[in-house]
């Protein structure tokens, strides 16, 4: 185990003298807001996203403070309406696991209490079996609603937010410089939709996101 933890900490700083000196050398130029918000869909089958008055494709802004902490490539809060309601979609890109968060703290600070908590693996055409965290959200009279979250690191699908970081550095390491990688999170606004038509728009969102991004998603 001593091994492990020193190996682990040697990558750690490796990797941030690296950031420190190595891309500015190579003067690395990394993907900024408009560019998630140019590959994020618009259109989820007959879902279509609330628009606003800074984009088509996003519906609100998260505030500053959320990016002064996350210091993100770029956020995409987006809320769609459906036939069978209103579903509510955040994506956020990064290229450093800090950029994500693990979503229940927010859900707590945001007064939400949780229930019914599991990872499951959700089939998703094109895909295959993405792993989730999904629970339900409740607040004081306030019907319960679903909600659910993934990252997706340079190197897959996780749920551990641990091991996400180790796959960013091995990512780092194999191609020299910084990787892309996304968080999802889903929330059911609707609550008189059925857990069927949140899982159903949970799998359709993954696979449009995947044409309109040319596989980047």
């Amino acid at each position: 185990m001593k091994t492990i933890y020193w190996s682990l900490v040697v990558l750690f700083l490796a990797c941030g003298l690296y950031r420190i000196f190595g891309l500015q050398i190579q003067n690395y130029k990394t993907k900024d807001e408009a560019w998630l918000l140019s590959i994020v869909p618009s259109r989820v089958e007959d879902y279509n996203v609330v628009p606003s008055e800074f984009s088509p494709k996003a519906s609100y802004r998260m505030d500053a403070k959320t990016y002064t902490a996350l210091k993100p490539i770029g956020i995409a809060g987006q809320t769609y309406r459906g036939p069978k309601g209103m579903m509510d979609a955040v994506v956020i890109a990064g290229d450093r696991m800090e950029s994500f968060h693990d979503q229940r703290w927010c859900f707590a600070g945001q007064g939400w209490q949780i229930t019914d908590e599991k990872k499951q693996t959700i089939d998703v055409p094109g895909y295959g079996k993405v792993p989730m965290w999904t629970m339900k959200l409740h607040r004081e009279n306030e019907e319960p609603r679903l909600a659910a979250f993934t990252f997706k690191t340079p190197v897959g699908f996780r749920t551990d937010y641990q091991m996400g970081q180790i796959d960013y550095l091995i990512s780092e390491f194999k191609t020299g410089h910084p990787n892309v990688g996304f968080s999802f999170r889903f929330i059911e606004m609707d609550t008189s939709m059925s857990e069927k038509d949140f899982y159903d728009f949970v799998k359709a969102y993954f696979v449009t996101s995947k044409q309109t991004s040319n596989g980047v998603l």
